[in-house]
């Protein structure tokens, strides 16, 4: 397309939102509505994320080894385990019998607590300690079948909290996807009406001959400037929002959100792709109807 006809679509577009201005102002609005309570679900499904990392993060695996297992054992399955990368291992610790007792001891506030018992009754364990996006399961399974390990203990709350956040977080993708095909529905039938207010232009300008395209583009552009305008809109309130409630929560140490500049990038990535999306799908799928006529 030459820069002189795109500057004329574009004049057109610009000329045909001002002569139908409330229709545009309605069109905007749906748009922003609309993405706004995208981008509420957007925020929700990336800290419920988030928050699923940063309990896995938490997450210890502890390993009680079989009374026979030496140290120099229990050293090399500290070895082997620490290979497992790939299922989210960050850090594996060597717990000895002793160790073990000592911890027990100032926890307790006993000092000397096995001395009465002959022997220290506690087995040496290992410590795996866990980073983010760690395949806990898998990981558990997988040390189960290594010789020496007597009982593998890890936080079952902790697991039951990852397992809530993960169907929330499925449940929020899924209704962000119902919400874009409500969206995609509302503004198809809103710009449709702004067409409709048109129809006679379009007829004239089959009349003369122009081509589908020449007539779709300046409802295009229209299209995608009520989407930008809309995803500017709902990116602002949104972005404010967030910042209130952000300064809020920081008040509160069990509830860390997921950092101001990441929602105001996630915000950017979504609602300004998402708006021109809807305002050009909208735009196409309502002028297909007065071109076939």
């Amino acid at each position: 397309m030459r820069l002189r006809t795109f500057g004329y679509l574009f004049r057109e577009a610009c000329r045909g939102l001002s002569r139908n201005g409330l229709m545009a102002v309605a069109a905007a609005g749906t748009i922003t509505v609309s993405l706004l309570i995208m981008g509420i679900f957007a925020i929700i499904v990336t800290n419920l994320n988030s928050f699923g990392d940063r309990l896995k993060a938490q997450i210890q695996v502890r390993i009680f080894l079989a009374p026979d297992v030496s140290l120099e054992e229990a050293e090399g399955l500290r070895e082997e385990i620490k290979s497992f990368k790939e299922d989210g291992v960050r850090r594996v610790r060597l717990v000895t019998r002793e160790e073990a007792a000592a911890e027990m001891e100032k926890l307790w506030g006993v000092p000397e607590l096995f001395t009465g018992l002959g022997e220290n009754p506690l087995p040496n364990s290992l410590v795996v300690e866990l980073g983010p996006g760690a395949k806990v399961e898998r990981l558990v399974r997988k040390i189960k079948t290594l010789p020496g390990v007597a009982e593998i203990v890890y936080r079952d709350l902790i697991r039951s909290l990852l397992l809530v956040a993960q169907i929330v977080s499925v449940v929020g993708v899924t209704l962000i996807l119902v919400i874009s095909l409500g969206v995609l529905y509302i503004v198809v039938n809103t710009v449709r009406l702004t067409v409709f207010a048109r129809r006679r232009e379009i007829e004239i300008m089959k009349l003369v001959g122009a081509t589908d395209w020449f007539i779709r583009w300046p409802f295009v552009l229209e299209g995608m400037i009520l989407g930008l305008i809309g995803a500017m809109v709902a990116a602002v309130i949104l972005s404010k929002g967030y910042y209130f409630l952000f300064k809020s929560a920081s008040q509160i140490t069990w509830l860390p959100l997921v950092p101001e500049a990441r929602i105001n990038q996630l915000l950017l990535l979504v609602l300004f792709p998402a708006g021109i999306f809807f305002g050009v799908a909208g735009s196409l799928l309502s002028v297909k109807r007065f071109l076939r006529e």
